[in-house]
């Protein structure tokens, strides 16, 4: 018991240093000479952290494929009528979907997003940016008490949030490729949108997350928990590098030049 409690607070701690970094961020742009290209390299840095979950899932992956073989062969033997083996199809291909979802969400979430904000949110201002950051961590312990009263919903309610996060993702993704002069740049009606998105983003990407652990869980057991924290890794680390490329080796992401002076709507 005691060792569970010690693990809980190294994780808190964890996650409030990082968090901390992140918040701080806005103030370490303007200074550094990494300038709007810091978030992405520190997105970069922070999921390289992410390779040794990633061994220690295989490895324990490895461990225990023969009895979940075995595990299969027993199952298939129990389900020779017809009804039942298209039954366990369909959930399979539903299993195998909502995976690839976490996938997607995981790559966005922890890899993509982060690396952008300072192209989407910059433009509009420093302190904008900075209490959107604040806001955007404010929403995980919202999400975690959401969570506790409604823990699952339906596969349609997935598809549905994940469709909507997709949609604010690209509003957010072109934002940042119009930067320095994103979409409604220097309009209140824009500052207060693009920190919209930014919060609801967050929120439904990270709920998605919670229902998805919950459903795992519930039909999958330990095996379906451990792809659920090698998918999420993966796409971390997988999104953090892919931004990394655009931003930083491709550059197709333009940040402002302070001592020139800017007319957006001359552009």
């Amino acid at each position: 018991m005691l060792l569970i409690h010690v693990h809980h607070l190294t994780a808190l701690g964890t996650y409030t240093s990082l968090s901390g970094i992140w918040i701080e961020l806005p103030l370490l742009v303007p200074l550094l000479s990494e300038s709007w290209q810091l978030p992405a390299k520190l997105s970069l840095v922070i999921s390289f952290a992410s390779i040794a979950p990633i061994l220690i899932v295989i490895y324990r992956h490895g461990r225990v494929k023969n009895e979940r073989a075995l595990e299969q062969q027993q199952f298939m033997v129990v389900s020779l009528e017809n009804d039942k083996e298209n039954k366990t199809r369909s959930i399979k291909s539903e299993y195998f979907l909502l995976l690839c979802i976490l996938f997607l969400i995981s790559t966005l979430l922890y890899g993509i997003i982060p690396s952008i904000n300072s192209y989407t949110l910059y433009p509009h201002g420093i302190k904008l940016f900075h209490y959107t950051v604040i806001a955007g961590y404010l929403s995980y312990p919202l999400i975690s008490l959401i969570g506790v009263f409604i823990p699952e919903v339906s596969t349609k309610v997935i598809y549905l949030l994940t469709f909507i996060g997709i949609l604010i993702f690209v509003y957010i993704f072109l934002n940042a490729k119009l930067s320095p002069c994103p979409l409604l740049v220097d309009t209140m009606s824009g500052k207060v949108l693009i920190s919209f998105m930014w919060v609801m983003i967050i929120l439904i990407f990270s709920y998605e997350r919670v229902a998805l652990g919950n459903y795992f869980c519930r039909t999958h057991g330990h095996n379906g928990l451990l792809w659920f924290g090698l998918l999420t890794q993966l796409g971390s680390l997988l999104g953090a590098m892919l931004i990394y490329l655009l931003t930083v080796t491709f550059k197709l992401f333009k940040e402002q030049n302070f001592c020139e002076r800017l007319s957006c709507g001359k552009l």
